[in-house]
């Protein structure tokens, strides 16, 4: 059996990655998670860095994650955060080639989260121009969150989660 795990690269990119258990007899095919990681990697080959590193660079100054052909083109789609302040928080969507998409029609929020994975507040995002808006949860004393992000819209496959850590200066 195996298991899916979000690894969170030092650009902030989602990486899905396929663990296999222990002493598990290996699949005679691939699953999709695997087949998902090989058409990634081949996709980074290709594309160089037209849709390596450089493609994952903070637009706005925020944390960027990649979800693998998520969009109903088959393309990428990758969610940038940023937050100044506990409480801020603004999301920035862009498709594979990190241009803008529309947030028109999207809708999503942002929970805090616990080690565990529990929640501590969650707030709903809202369109404001170019970007998503959100507003609320802990914001004294903190200099360290995790946010889970929850997004779903018209040209996604199915709903986008990712979690990031979110860092504050005193």
């Amino acid at each position: 059996m195996n298991r899916i795990l979000t690894v969170v690269l030092p650009m902030s990119i989602a990486l899905i990655v396929t663990v296999g258990c222990a002493g598990a007899a290996p699949a005679p095919t691939a699953t999709p998670e695997e087949e998902t990681m090989a058409g990634m990697e081949q996709k980074m080959d290709e594309a160089g860095m037209e849709h390596g590193m450089e493609a994952h660079q903070e637009a706005h100054d925020g944390q960027v994650g990649m979800a693998m052909n998520a969009l109903k083109s088959g393309a990428d789609f990758h969610l940038e955060i940023v937050s100044d302040a506990p409480g801020q928080y603004t999301l920035y969507l862009s498709d594979n080639n990190r241009e803008p998409v529309s947030p028109e029609g999207y809708t999503g929020s942002i929970a805090v989260i616990r080690p565990d994975g529990s929640e501590i507040a969650k707030m709903p995002f809202m369109v404001m121009g170019d970007h998503l808006k959100a507003e609320g949860g802990p914001t004294d004393d903190v200099s360290q969150l995790d946010v889970r992000l929850t997004v779903e819209g018209p040209d996604l496959v199915d709903i986008v989660e990712m979690d990031f850590t979110l860092l504050y200066e005193d």
